[in-house]
C-alpha cells in the first residue's frame, strides 16, 4: 500500500512539473536521481546550475538578503530534451505503480508480506490435496491381501477397519517432514537454542505440544491457518484413492525405497532423499524415516467413528477420550508391517523421541 501511494504521489509531482506548476523542488529531486544516467542533465557547457530554496537568490555562491541558504544542486536539462525526459518519467512511474498494484492484489504471498512486514518465516513446500471422495481404512479384501503379504493373524488389523468413503474439502500438506532448518527459524524467533545437526534432517525429539506451537507460530507469521494433519488427511495424502499398502505399491519395503528397521541406517535420513517413497500427490516419506504427529486423540475404533460422521467431514476434532495422541507412518526403528500407510500408534503428547517428527497442513482459508 505504501508503494502504491508513493508511486501515485510521484506521478502527481511529475504532472505538476510537466505543467510547470512547480519547477525547482521537483526538478532538483528528479535531476539528482537521473544524473546517474549521464550527460543529458547538464547544460551545454557541462556545468551544474546552483539553485537556492529559501530567502533571496544565489548567483555564483553569493548569499543574498541575509537569509538562511539551502543549496540544492541539480544539472540543468537542455530544452530540447526536457519533454522526452518528462514523458519517460511519467510512463515509468505509471508502469511501476500499476505493476506493484497488480502484484499486491493478485499474488497472495507478496500481498501478505507487504501487509504484514514482520513476516519472515520460510514456508515449507506445500502440496495441494484436491477435494473429493476418498476411501480410508482397510476393507476385508485389503486385510486378506495384507495377511498373505505379512503372514500374520487377522487380530493385527482390528485398529484399521472398516473401509470408509469420505467427502473432504481440499487442503495443503507439507511435501516433506518439517526439517531442522525450518524448525530453527521458530526457535530463533523465540530466542531458544537452535539445532546444529544436519539442517536437512527432519526435526525430531519434539513433543506434540512443540509441533502445535510451531503451527501456531507460522500461522501468526503468515496469516494463514496451519496445523497438524488429522488422521484421515494424513492417510489421504499418502495413498489418494489407490489400494496401495505403501506409497510405491504393495511390495515389501527395502533399503532403496524406505528407511525402516531393516534398512540398517539406524537414524533418520534427509527429508528429500527417498525418490521411491513418494505418494501419488508428490508427498515424500509417508512410510518410515520418522513417525509423524497427528492432530487427533488416539481411538482404537477410529474408522467406525469416522463412519458415524458421514457424509461430510470438516476439520473433524474428536473429543478427548484418550491420554494419547496419534503418530502415523512408522519410522526407521519399525518393521515393514508398521510402516504401512494405515499404520497408526498411540503416543503420549509429551513424548520427545528421536524417531518422531511431524509435517503440517494448511487449510484453504485465510485468517481475517
Amino acid at each position: 500500500m505504501i508503494l502504491i501511494i508513493g508511486s501515485l504521489l510521484t506521478i502527481v509531482l511529475i504532472i505538476l512539473w510537466y505543467l510547470e506548476i512547480i519547477s525547482e523542488p521537483f526538478a532538483a529531486l528528479g535531476a539528482a536521481i537521473l544524473t546517474f544516467f549521464g550527460y543529458l542533465f547538464t547544460d551545454n557547457n557541462g556545468k551544474i546550475k546552483q539553485i537556492h530554496h529559501g530567502s533571496g537568490d544565489i548567483i555564483g555562491g553569493d548569499k543574498v538578503d541575509g537569509g538562511t541558504v539551502v543549496k540544492i544542486y541539480y544539472p540543468e536539462i537542455p530544452n530540447n530534451k526536457k519533454s522526452i525526459i518528462k514523458l519517460l518519467l511519467i510512463i515509468g512511474s505509471l508502469t511501476i505503480s500499476i505493476s506493484f498494484g497488480i502484484i499486491l492484489i493478485f499474488y497472495t504471498p507478496i500481498k501478505n508480506y507487504f501487509s504484514h512486514p514482520q513476516n519472515k518465516a520460510s514456508i515449507p513446500q506445500m502440496i495441494k490435496i484436491p477435494s473429493g471422495k476418498y476411501w480410508i481404512g482397510l476393507s476385508k479384501e485389503d486385510i486378506k491381501n495384507q495377511q498373505a503379504l505379512f503372514n500374520n493373524d487377522i487380530d493385527f488389523y482390528s485398529d484399521y477397519t472398516p473401509n470408509v468413503e469420505i467427502d473432504i474439502d481440499s487442503f495443503y500438506i507439507s511435501q516433506y517432514e518439517i526439517s531442522n532448518q525450518e524448525y530453527n527459524e521458530f526457535l530463533k524467533d523465540r530466542n531458544q537454542v537452535t539445532i546444529k545437526n544436519n539442517l536437512k534432517l527432519p526435526i525430531t525429539g519434539i513433543s506434540w505440544f512443540d509441533a502445535v506451537n510451531y503451527c501456531d507460530w507460522i500461522s501468526n507469521k503468515t496469516h494463514e491457518i496451519y496445523r497438524l494433519p488429522f488422521e484421515f488427511e494424513w492417510e489421504i495424502a499418502a495413498k489418494g484413492n489407490t489400494d496401495n499398502i505403501f506409497t510405491w505399491g504393495n511390495r515389501i519395503p527395502n533399503a532403496n525405497n524406505c528407511n525402516f528397521k531393516f534398512s540398517n541406517k539406524n537414524s533418520a535420513i534427509e527429508i528429500n532423499s527417498s525418490p521411491y517413497n513418494i505418494s501419488e500427490f508428490g508427498v515424500y516419506n509417508m512410510n518410515g524415516n520418522v513417525s509423524e504427529w497427528c492432530n487427533d486423540w488416539y481411538y482404537l475404533d477410529y474408522y467406525n467413528l469416522i463412519k458415524d460422521s458421514l457424509p461430510k467431514i470438516k476439520n473433524m476434532n474428536l473429543q478427548q477420550k484418550s491420554i494419547d495422541k496419534v503418530i502415523r507412518g512408522g519410522s526407521y526403528r519399525d518393521i515393514a508391517f508398521d510402516v504401512r500407510i494405515t499404520s497408526r500408534k498411540p503416543a503420549n503428547p509429551n513424548l520427545q523421541e528421536n524417531h518422531i517428527g511431524f509435517r503440517i497442513i494448511k487449510i484453504c482459508q485465510t485468517i481475517k
